[in-house]
């Protein structure tokens, strides 16, 4: 294994092609911070967690820490509050985690990035495992948010209409890394 190699392509899969920011997949935008990332920051204060300083509360990384600072919470506490704390991580995977998490998997394993392709993969199964044992069943997991479909039948949708809607993550359920479109740049030509 060697880590400067593994370095370079966290750099360019994760600072270049797939943005792991929840805000990136769920906010139409697709600007960071805004709304997405301040509901995050609130969930987090709620319950008295700090997330590091200057890290952006809707990144992945600092999500699946504040999962475990629940879970332990979950584990440190009286049986009598673990409803309380396995609530709490409940509502945060359907409310912060699952709307999202599910395309950027799709997105890591068309990446070309075999690494983390199988963290992704092994990340997913951890979920699933964990909403298991939180009493959900995977058939019963939330599919994205639906939104309204892009009218081609309207004479005022336009390219620019069409675009905005097929990089817009909330809207189209697919992320265009830049990685993807390169190779679909690549093949038109």
């Amino acid at each position: 294994f060697d880590f400067d190699q593994a370095a370079a392509a966290h750099y360019a899969l994760f600072r270049q092609s797939v943005l792991p920011y929840a805000t990136i997949f769920v906010d139409q935008t697709g600007l960071l911070g805004g709304a997405v990332s301040n509901r995050t920051r609130q969930a987090y204060e709620q319950l008295g967690y700090q997330p590091a300083a200057g890290h952006s509360p809707d990144h992945l990384g600092e999500m699946l820490l504040f999962l475990s600072f629940l879970a332990g919470e979950e584990t440190d506490c009286a049986a009598s509050e673990r409803p309380f704390w396995q609530a709490q991580q409940l509502a945060f995977l359907q409310h912060h985690l699952l709307p999202w998490l599910p395309v950027l998997h799709v997105a890591l394993q068309h990446a070309q990035a075999p690494f983390f392709s199988t963290v992704s993969e092994m990340l997913m199964t951890l979920l699933v495992d964990h909403l298991e044992m939180l009493g959900v069943k995977t058939q019963e997991l939330l599919p994205m948010r639906a939104t309204p479909a892009l009218d081609l039948a309207d004479e005022r949708t336009g390219l620019r209409q069409i675009s905005a809607f097929l990089t817009s993550p909330p809207q189209s359920g697919v992320y265009l890394s830049r990685t993807v479109l390169a190779r679909m740049a690549r093949g038109a030509s």
